[in-house]
C-alpha cells in the first residue's frame, strides 16, 4: 500500500485506517480467527480531523488499524505519519488497537504522531501511541510476558492533551 489519507468533516463511528487492514472482526465472536504473516511496504500519511461526535474512536497502524482476531507475524517496514485532533486514538506502528494477543510483531519504520487529545474515553485513557501497538485489551484475557514484539526505530510524538486526557506513550506498547 502506497498512498495518504485525509479524512474530512466528522465521523459518526470513528475511522480505523492501516497499510494493510483497517478493521477484523469486531468484539469477541472472532477469537477463533488468525491473521498471520501480513506486512506493509508502503508509506502511510493520515490527517485525522476532531469529530463532529466526541465519543468516536481513530485507530491507525502500519498494518492493521483495529483488530478482534488473533494477530501473529505482523511487520511494517514503512513511515506513518499521523495528525489527529480526535478525542480517542489508537495509534500504533504494526497495530492501533488490538482485542486479543499480538505475537511476533515488528515495526522497521520511523513513526510521526501529532495529537490534540480531547476529553476522556469509556476505555479509561484517551491516547495510546506505541512502537508496534497503540492499545491491547489483551492484558485481560491473554498473557503478555511470552510475545515477542520489537520497535527498531525512534517514536516522535507531539501534541497536547486538554480536558482530563491522558496519553499513554511506549516504544513497544502504548497501554497494555
Amino acid at each position: 500500500t502506497v498512498g495518504s489519507s485525509q479524512l474530512g468533516g466528522g465521523s459518526q463511528n470513528g475511522v480505523s485506517v492501516a497499510g494493510v487492514i483497517g478493521q477484523t472482526g469486531s468484539g469477541t465472536n472472532f477469537k477463533d480467527y488468525t491473521l498471520s504473516n501480513s506486512h506493509n511496504y508502503g508509506a502511510l500519511n493520515v490527517l485525522l480531523p476532531m469529530a463532529d461526535d466526541q465519543s468516536n474512536t481513530h485507530h491507525v497502524g502500519g498494518v492493521v488499524a483495529y483488530s478482534a482476531i488473533l494477530l501473529n507475524n505482523l511487520t511494517n517496514n514503512a513511515i506513518v505519519t499521523v495528525e489527529s485532533t480526535g478525542k480517542v486514538n489508537y495509534l500504533g506502528g504494526v497495530v492501533g488497537y488490538t482485542y486479543y494477543s499480538l505475537d511476533t510483531a515488528t515495526n522497521n519504520a520511523k513513526l510521526d504522531f501529532e495529537l490534540v487529545c480531547n476529553g476522556g474515553d469509556q476505555l479509561g485513557g484517551n491516547c495510546a501511541m506505541g512502537g508496534v501497538f497503540g492499545w491491547s485489551q489483551s492484558g485481560s484475557s491473554c498473557s503478555m510476558k511470552d510475545l515477542t514484539n520489537n520497535n527498531t526505530l525512534a517514536v516522535t510524538i507531539s501534541g497536547t492533551t486538554a480536558s482530563a486526557g491522558t496519553i499513554n506513550i511506549g516504544g513497544v506498547a502504548g497501554k497494555a
